[in-house]
């Protein structure tokens, strides 16, 4: 026995599947910024004026324009390895290529020191880190593959796993 699904069902069940998608990863955010995860130093979250501040990488993809030229601070999986300098939701997501899920990263070497003859600080790649800089939505990154740019990133903090 077959199931025909009419095309104009097949966009219902598109818009479907990506609210369910959206729920899930929203619920993921939620984990992680409720204790989830923490920083391994003490250092305490940065206050800003601008109270988007601190938010999560869904949240600056879903709402692109209104954060485009603002400072942000997120958390998520980097990655700093040739032709792919970028901080992703997950680990999954950088391991599959999944480059619409994350931003490209570029440091700002006086505050973030690393390697001669590296792009930048290895010593972060593939952990969960909480990075500070200024999100640019017409920077995509190599081959404009990503969703955006974290630029001038002048702090990194690995997170780590809380129990």
């Amino acid at each position: 026995m077959s199931v025909h699904i009419p095309f104009r069902n097949f966009t219902r069940w598109s818009i479907v599947g990506a609210l369910i998608s959206t729920t899930t990863l929203g619920l993921v955010a939620f984990h992680l910024s409720s204790g989830g995860i923490g920083l391994i130093a003490d250092e305490p979250m940065r206050a800003f004026p601008n109270q988007q501040f601190n938010t999560s990488i869904i949240n600056v993809i879903a709402n692109s324009k209104e954060y485009h030229g603002k400072r942000v601070q997120i958390s998520g999986y980097l990655r700093v390895r040739f032709e792919d300098i970028a901080i992703y939701l997950s680990k999954d997501d950088a391991q599959y290529g999944m480059t619409r899920n994350g931003f490209w990263v570029s440091f700002d070497e006086t505050k973030i020191p690393f390697e001669k003859g590296t792009k930048g600080p290895i010593q972060y790649d593939g952990k969960y880190v909480l990075i500070e800089g200024t999100f640019d939505k017409n920077a995509r990154g190599h081959k404009k593959l990503w969703s955006g740019t974290i630029k001038n990133v002048n702090r990194v903090i690995q997170l780590r796993r809380t129990e």
